[in-house]
């Protein structure tokens, strides 16, 4: 097992908005099973951010803060096979890869953004926790990830010549939370 503490404290003093700190906790626990041909990592963790705020209007909370639980189960294998290609020896792999992540919903109307904006999408997106990249809003999901990755090795030397992935994501709900 594995334990982690995620955490980070700022300081915003802005002109004209709303100012303040944000203390951000991730206490996390692991449990990575591996072997040399697959792996299977189940993970839970709690995050909790705490905001003390100023410069509010008045019948807004100065102490707002959100607490929501985390739970993910990233796993694959790894197939690998050579081939000789001419009068050159290879390997190809085939590694498919399944990542469930499940965050229920919690309004984050009350709690002000400062620094979170959106990912840039890309294939390794895919498997992120939380698709917002700051701790302002923590998405919501219930989904599950499918990937394919395929390489193409050298034989002699081990290095990569061709990699090729592909992926997507099964929404089993609406997601709700937005910047």
């Amino acid at each position: 097992m594995r334990f982690r503490l995620h955490s980070e404290v700022s300081e915003f003093d802005r002109d004209n908005s709303v100012t303040g700190s944000r203390v951000d906790l991730q206490p996390r626990i692991t449990l990575p099973l591996r072997s040399p041909a697959w792996y299977l990592e189940p993970s839970a963790s709690l995050r909790t951010t705490f905001y003390r705020l100023s410069d509010l209007g008045s019948d807004q909370n100065e102490d707002p803060d959100r607490t929501t639980p985390l739970l993910s189960i990233d796993s694959g294998a790894f197939f690998d096979r050579p081939f000789r290609f001419g009068q050159t020896d290879y390997v190809q792999t085939l590694e498919p890869r399944l990542f469930y992540l499940y965050i229920p919903d919690k309004n984050q109307d009350e709690l002000p953004i400062f620094d979170t904006d959106n990912y840039d999408q890309n294939f390794w997106s895919l498997f992120r926790e939380n698709r917002f990249n700051g701790p302002d809003r923590f998405g919501d999901a219930n989904q599950l990830t499918l990937a394919l990755t395929g390489r193409y090795l050298s034989e002699s030397s081990g290095m990569e010549l061709l990699r090729a992935s592909i992926g997507q994501i099964l929404y089993f709900e609406d997601r709700d939370v937005t910047l």
